[in-house]
């Protein structure tokens, strides 16, 4: 982003740091680093040699905070919503929509679920709900193509949000008939390398996805609340798996980044509160912080790294839009009111943009809004991307080289 961008700035309403302490069998909360004091969200890299993988991470998390379900929309001519596609060049302002030239890119798609998104090295590829029946759709873009093409799967009884993640063939994740399927999607060629992870029933909600350089890492929801971790190994057909949150501890979307040393996973409580667990990659042992305390966050989360720290979005109580952030190397959170009570509904959507902190939420009256932020000051800028009434779903948020791209879907 650059001062060009035409947006309404806004002052974070209220900032507060909290002292984290974990569960006693815990462990230390994060190996301590030096803090860049011109940085206020980064700090030196941490001890235990954590090293930014850059888009793919950003997508993974963009991609994991979908699934949100808002209020009922009428149906339309395929018995369900439109898919949207917004994109945005850096130092822009505008917000360009390309609907798409195919016809079930509009009418077809979920009115509840919301849509993935993703990267490859040419493009841009959708994963969304089909509306009224247990299947989904994968659209593809090429750079510079103002065309969408589709492919229709079909699936079990049950289908849950999907998830996406950038790469040569970007990776989907979704629940199926309650068990973690993955896929690769290569550009043009439809679904392969269809892999299940074993374990408990797995919920509709979406998944969280991540990369190491030798292995992809999801996190989901059981369908007893609880949270999982799964691991495959490049090449092979087998995954492992860990629970990391107890029955009935958890609800909504987890959130995830990973790196080739830890993987970071941020869940909603039972309580409402919100928690943040991480652990060293080869080891069975998770370290929990609580981020913020009982009645403070509600539906999916959104996460990132960048510039030195960890960032969370989430819905605060009343429909404010909450953004919490703690530097590498410690175990203190610091909260901030990006927009206040009644503002969106859903889950928000983030990447790390240019130097700035991005987020996309579906507000209140049914538009799409944008908030950003340079990194390491408080002030946060917001612009409005749809008019009221034409977005349904939350958002997901992906980057390309030079911008940012978003779905949503609506009447």
């Amino acid at each position: 982003m650059s001062e060009s961008h035409d947006d309404r700035k806004i002052t974070a309403g209220t900032a507060e740091d909290v002292t984290i302490t974990g569960p006693a069998d815990a462990g230390p909360a994060r190996p301590s680093a030096t803090r860049r004091s011109d940085h206020p969200r980064g700090a030196a890299a941490r001890a235990r040699g954590r090293v930014r993988r850059g888009l793919i991470v950003v997508t993974a998390v963009a991609v994991a905070v979908a699934g949100a379900l808002l209020s009922a929309t009428p149906a339309h001519s395929g018995g369900g919503c439109s898919l949207r596609y917004y994109f945005n060049d850096d130092g822009s302002s505008a917000w360009p929509y390309r609907p798409g030239n195919e016809p079930k890119f509009n009418g077809y798609v979920s009115c509840f679920v919301t849509p993935a998104i993703s990267r490859w090295p040419g493009g841009t590829m959708i994963a969304s709900d089909r509306a009224g029946t247990p299947s989904y759709f994968i659209y593809q873009n090429d750079d510079g193509s103002g065309n969408f093409n589709f492919d229709a799967e079909s699936a079990g009884s049950s289908v849950g949000a999907p998830t996406m993640i950038s790469g040569n063939s970007p990776g989907l994740a979704l629940s199926i008939n309650n068990t973690l399927a993955y896929f690769l999607t290569p550009p043009g060629s439809g679904l392969q390398g269809y892999l299940q992870a074993a374990g408990q029933g797995v919920s509709l909600n979406a998944p969280a996805i991540a990369r190491t350089a030798t292995a992809t890492e999801i996190a989901a929801t059981g369908t007893d609340d609880s949270v999982w971790f799964y691991w495959n190994m490049d090449g092979s057909g087998r995954w492992g798996s860990h629970q990391i949150a107890a029955s009935w501890d958890a609800y909504g979307a987890p959130a995830m980044t990973a790196d080739d040393y830890s993987t970071e996973v941020a869940y909603i409580g039972s309580d409402a509160s919100l928690w943040f667990d991480w652990n060293v990659n080869g080891s069975a042992t998770w370290h929990a912080e609580e981020v913020s305390g009982p009645g403070t966050v509600d539906t999916g989360l959104a996460m990132t790294h960048s510039d030195g720290g960890i960032q969370i979005a989430a819905q605060g109580a009343g429909g404010s839009i909450q953004f919490f952030w703690a530097a590498d190397g410690t175990s203190t959170w610091h909260e901030e009111t990006v927009a206040g009570t009644g503002t969106m509904l859903g889950t928000p959507a983030m990447v790390a943009g240019n130097h700035t902190m991005e987020i996309a939420v579906t507000a209140a009256d049914g538009s799409l809004r944008y908030y950003w932020a340079y990194d390491g000051t408080p002030g946060w800028y917001e612009a409005q991307i749809a008019p009221p009434g034409t977005v349904s779903t939350s958002p997901s948020m992906t980057r390309f080289s030079s911008g940012t791209e978003i779905a949503v879907a609506g009447p």
